[in-house]
């Protein structure tokens, strides 16, 4: 008679050193990544004065284009190389892994995924009347970095590039194929809500930290249920999809700074300046709208019909969701890239340039 053997799930004590180990591994990477984009930038924006104003015009736009380029295809693959010397080799972990085929149907899997974008979009929209009515309410400046192209076709590029092919690729291999399965033992709950966290502070504008923390939770349950990072990459493409075309009919308007004027009738001057970026706003908004009324509506009938699906597998070693969290949170690397990170957010919110 055979006997299958079966191997013995971890105590405690090891999984806590599992966490702290993939924890320190993620503060690494998270610091590294931005103490790369400083330098690198810097010592591009030096090289590219010599030749011209990079503040803009066309050098401004190079600038733009190469600092992305950068930013995602040349930082994030070292920052992985880091991660993975530093606690990703020892935990067994191999990027690979995240692309099996997907452990759902495909019909499944692109119902969560519209799911997943409901959620998100509802996120927006509550985060960004949260704001609103803060600043309203204490009368406060807070600066929210722009996302719009600067009016040169060079940006228009690089802000489709960036959005649409570099973001969703790279930040889900770094944030879901790493971060995420590198906390995984202890529990998908305490992990998701771990990544979240993290994905929200790493924009370091207050503007999205909130809804980008709901996305990280998302796409990190998307990884969870459907075992690769196809799902969490394309509903992070279809997003920055639709934010990248909007971010072409931005340009210069803010309804933040809309709200600092004085009368109605330096509103309404406001308004109609921008009358053909607000119209194509609203049309894309009307959109991202219907979207979530769709996603809403197939996340109550998952709930009635699926509710498996909304249950986390918990940790092998009975570490609570909380403990986890707490040991990841206190370790080192990890404390110090969120305190780093929070800093730049509020810095960036008060108009201080990091960058």
């Amino acid at each position: 008679m055979e006997t299958t053997e079966t191997r013995p799930a971890p105590d405690v004590q090891t999984c806590k050193a599992q966490l702290r180990t993939g924890a320190n591994a993620s503060g690494l990477a998270l610091l590294l990544f931005y103490l790369l984009v400083f330098g690198l930038s810097s010592a591009l924006a030096t090289i590219l004065q010599q030749f011209g104003d990079i503040s803009e015009g066309f050098f401004g736009a190079l600038y733009g284009f190469l600092a992305y380029t950068l930013q995602y295809p040349v930082i994030v693959p070292l920052v992985l190389l880091a991660f993975h010397i530093a606690g990703g080799k020892k935990l067994g972990l191999r990027l690979r892994d995240a692309f099996q085929k997907p452990a759902v149907p495909l019909k499944t899997m692109f119902r969560w995924i519209v799911i997943g974008l409901g959620i998100t979009y509802a996120s927006v929209f509550i985060s960004r009347m949260f704001w609103m009515m803060l600043q309203s309410l204490f009368n406060l400046d807070m600066v929210a970095q722009s996302m719009g192209a600067a009016p040169h076709w060079l940006s228009m590029v690089t802000n489709l590039v960036a959005m649409i092919l570099y973001a969703p690729i790279f930040e889900e291999l770094m944030f879901r194929g790493a971060i995420l399965r590198s906390v995984e033992k202890g529990g998908e709950l305490a992990a998701a809500i771990l990544c979240g966290i993290l994905f929200g502070l790493w924009h370091t504008n207050f503007d999205q930290t909130i809804y980008t923390a709901v996305m990280g939770f998302v796409a990190a349950t998307l990884y969870f249920r459907t075992r690769t990072l196809l799902a969490p990459m394309l509903m992070h493409g279809f997003m920055n999809t639709i934010g990248a075309v909007q971010s072409l009919f931005i340009n210069d308007f803010d309804p933040y700074e809309m709200m600092k004027l004085e009368s109605d009738e330096a509103a309404m001057e406001y308004l109609a300046e921008n009358g053909l970026n607000i119209v194509f706003l609203l049309l894309s908004s009307g959109i991202t709208m219907g979207l979530m009324g769709i996603g809403i509506i197939l996340l109550i009938m998952e709930l009635i019909n699926n509710k498996e699906l909304f249950r986390f597998k918990p940790s092998e070693s009975g570490i609570s969701t909380s403990e986890s969290l707490k040991t990841c949170l206190t370790s080192p690397l990890l404390l110090l890239a969120c305190a780093a990170l929070l800093a730049m957010t509020v810095l960036r919110a008060m108009g201080i340039s990091i960058l």
